[in-house]
């Protein structure tokens, strides 16, 4: 076996390795959503039987952690889908998937997905659900501050902290979705361009 048969195997068990770090990826990343999904439901549920602006400013402290481990696998995938796209599959004969499945995926988007005003619903909702959470939360917190509906609006300044709070966490749930969103495209450049000065 000559080296560049030895290279290619290497590569072969490189790809192998990485593909099944995408997969457990891909589970903890879906797991995050679905777990950020149901606990803010959950919470904003519990804040209007309750009538409890305290539980929706809660929310901020559960949206917050989740939407940055979701950015977090959500790097790890790329990372690893953008090194196969690169350094692997140029190297193998017959291997494309991470190179095709971007192209097929943008077919999809524009093709079959759901959309409103130009946006594919689905991966709105994935993209921005902490964020959408967090406006859910401000807006029933504001609500119920001035309307008087909340067992704990007679604490004073509570309202006005609590408004403080609402809009912050806002505010850091639409940063994190959106850096999460253009994680991809940042790493590709960045890939490309040291793959080009090597």
């Amino acid at each position: 076996m000559d080296s560049k048969e030895k290279n290619i195997e290497g590569l072969k068990m490189e790809y192998a390795a990485i593909r099944e770090e995408i997969i457990l990826l891909m589970n903890e990343h879906n797991t995050h959503i679905s777990n950020l999904f149901l606990i803010s439901i959950t919470i904003i549920g519990l804040g209007c039987q309750f009538k409890n602006s305290v539980l929706f400013l809660m929310l901020y402290f559960v949206i917050i952690p989740l939407q940055t481990l979701i950015n977090n696998k959500q790097y790890m995938l790329i990372r690893c889908g953008v090194y196969i796209a690169l350094n692997i599959e140029p190297e193998i004969k017959g291997l494309k998937w991470e190179r095709t499945v971007h192209r097929i995926d943008k077919e999809i988007k524009n093709s079959y997905k759901v959309k409103i005003f130009g946006f594919a619903i689905e991966d709105e909702l994935c993209d921005f659900g902490a964020f959408i959470f967090s406006v859910i939360a401000w807006m029933f917190y504001t609500y119920y501050i001035f309307t008087g509906g909340c067992e704990i609006s007679h604490i004073k300044y509570s309202s006005v902290l609590g408004e403080a709070v609402a809009i912050a966490g806002t505010v850091i749930s639409l940063m994190l979705c959106n850096k999460g969103r253009n994680f991809e495209k940042i790493y590709m450049d960045c890939a490309k361009t040291i793959k080009r000065a090597r």
